[in-house]
C-alpha cells in the first residue's frame, strides 16, 4: 500500500546524541504558557519531568536535550521539538514507507470523477487533536524527545511530538489502519467511499 522510501532529506548524523540544545527565543515570551501545556500534557500521561541527573543516568548516550522552538497559532501556541539541529535525532530516523499527503488536486480529480459516474457526493473534513501526540513511544526512546525548561530538569516526550522525523509516519499508519479502515466498514460492501487522510 506504501511505497518503499528510498532517500531521505537530511544526511546521516555524524556527531553524538547525546546533548542539550538551549531553547530559540520563541520560547521565551511564551514560557509560562508552554509550562502550563507541559503540565496538562504530564497530567494526561504524555510527558514526564525528571531531574536531569536522572534522565543522564537512565539513558546515558540516548539523552537528546532538543531546542523548543513555538509557534503562535489563532488560538493557541504550538510547541516544536527541534530534533535536528544540535542533537541530530532526525538524522538518525528513517522510516520504512513513503508518505504521500493527498491535496487539493487530489479531491478535485475525485469529484470530478463521481460527477462523470452520475454519482452524488458529498464531503466530510476532520482534524483529529493533537493527532501526533496520540502515538505511544517506546519507553527506552523517551530520552530521545528530551527537552528543557529549566537547567534542573528535563522534560520527556512519552508520545510522538511535533519535530520529530517519524510522528507523522506513525500517525499515518495509525490513521489508514483505524480511521480510514472504518469508514470503510461503517459504509459497507456496497458503498463507494473515498477517503483522503
Amino acid at each position: 500500500m506504501f511505497e518503499e522510501k528510498t532517500k531521505w532529506s537530511l544526511p546521516d548524523a555524524v556527531e553524538p546524541v547525546s546533548g542539550a540544545g538551549g531553547n530559540y527565543a520563541s520560547v521565551g515570551p511564551h514560557m509560562d504558557a508552554v509550562k502550563a501545556l507541559f503540565l496538562a500534557e504530564a497530567a494526561a500521561g504524555w510527558m514526564e519531568e525528571i531531574p536531569v541527573a536522572v534522565a543522564r543516568e537512565r539513558y546515558g548516550e540516548r539523552l537528546a536535550i532538543a531546542s523548543l522552538g513555538v509557534v503562535e497559532e489563532k488560538e493557541k501556541i504550538r510547541a516544536i521539538h527541534d530534533a535536528s539541529h544540535k542533537v541530530q535525532v532526525n538524522h538518525r530516523i528513517r522510516v520504512q514507507d513513503q508518505l504521500r499527503y493527498p491535496s487539493a488536486g487530489d479531491l478535485r480529480t475525485i469529484m470530478r470523477e463521481r460527477l462523470a459516474a452520475g454519482v452524488r457526493s458529498f464531503g466530510i473534513v476532520g482534524d483529529v487533536h493533537k493527532a501526533h501526540r496520540r502515538i505511544k513511544i517506546r519507553p527506552e526512546d523517551w530520552g530521545l524527545q528530551a527537552c528543557q525548561l529549566s537547567p534542573e530538569t528535563v522534560w520527556l516526550n512519552r508520545v510522538g511530538t511535533y519535530g520529530l522525523a517519524s510522528a507523522a509516519y506513525y500517525w499515518s499508519r495509525f490513521g489508514a489502519a483505524a480511521l480510514v479502515r472504518l469508514c470503510y466498514y461503517l459504509a459497507g460492501p456496497g458503498e463507494q467511499v473515498e477517503v483522503l487522510l
